[in-house]
């Protein structure tokens, strides 16, 4: 066997090996079959959305992205990436396409309104969600676990901080977008989710879904020596399911949600580092 091929077959080994340890993460185990919620099937749209992305198909790309946003209002978390891509590259992602999410979400409320619905009621659910809820942090092991849980009046500077961090971060590897190749692309997606679930407002512990996904697997493709870092948000995830699943599991462990958030925030930390790594070294090559 030729030595191309050698790398062929232990690369696709490598996947199948990544997609059996998926479907065995505690998480996943918790999140569907215990709590019987949903969010492998928006983030089943998110990896098609990102396979088409790193095909260069940005059309079909940004319409997997609205089909997940009918799904989750949580999968507008990627969309900053596109805006990345948009801004690093252009070729290819033509700003029409990005209509294609306000799109989907309105044919995807067609059928509550054919069945007797109103429109307004259908089409403001995202909006009420994201305004009514007066939690900065709903078992998120994140920024406002540290005594800022109930400081309404921080909801919507936070917004904006979490805008400003986008904003900052994006200019941080301008610099560096000759390094945006398929590995760098898919860091930073997963770094545009984790970023949101630290600094915005009202996030569930559930809402991790994707990171833990993604996260898992690029580790185990591309770098097994720092699988660490998701192995440590995978457990943060079992504790914070746990304490909701049995009300007791945190307690159980004498481990606080304050400490939770200081080994998230870490683990962020160290990914927000490494992909700005990643862009400067690839620039460099």
């Amino acid at each position: 066997m030729l030595e191309g091929e050698n790398t062929d077959v232990w690369a696709r080994r490598k996947a199948a090996i990544a997609g059996l340890v998926t479907l065995f993460l505690p998480a996943v185990l918790m999140n569907g079959a215990l709590w019987k919620q949903a969010d492998s099937i928006y983030t089943c749209f998110l990896i098609i959305c990102l396979y088409y992305a790193l095909r260069e198909k940005y059309g079909t790309s940004l319409l997997w992205l609205g089909i997940a946003f009918i799904f989750k209002m949580q999968a507008i978390f990627f969309l900053p990436l596109f805006i990345a891509l948009y801004i690093f590259r252009k070729k290819g992602l033509s700003l029409l396409y990005f209509l294609y999410i306000p799109l989907c979400y309105l044919l995807g409320g067609l059928p509550a309104i054919l069945a007797g619905r109103p429109a307004g009621s259908v089409y403001r659910i995202y909006f009420e969600q994201s305004v009514t809820n007066p939690q900065m942090t709903m078992k998120m092991p994140n920024l406002y676990s540290f005594n800022l849980t109930h400081y309404e009046a921080l909801y919507y500077p936070a917004l904006l901080g979490t805008l400003v961090i986008f904003i900052l971060f994006m200019c941080a590897i301008f610099k560096y977008k000759d390094g945006l190749n398929n590995k760098n692309i898919v860091y930073l997606g997963i770094w545009c989710i984790f970023t949101a679930l630290m600094f915005l407002p009202a996030m569930h512990e559930r809402f991790n879904y994707p990171v833990l996904i993604l996260l898992t697997v690029f580790y185990l493709i591309y770098d097994l020596k720092k699988l660490w870092i998701a192995l440590i948000i995978n457990l943060i995830s079992v504790l914070t399911y746990g304490a909701y699943l049995f009300d007791a599991l945190l307690d159980a462990t004498s481990i606080s949600m304050t400490w939770l958030a200081i080994f998230h925030m870490a683990a962020y930390a160290y990914v927000t580092y490494d992909v700005y790594r990643g862009f400067k070294e690839d620039k460099a090559v």
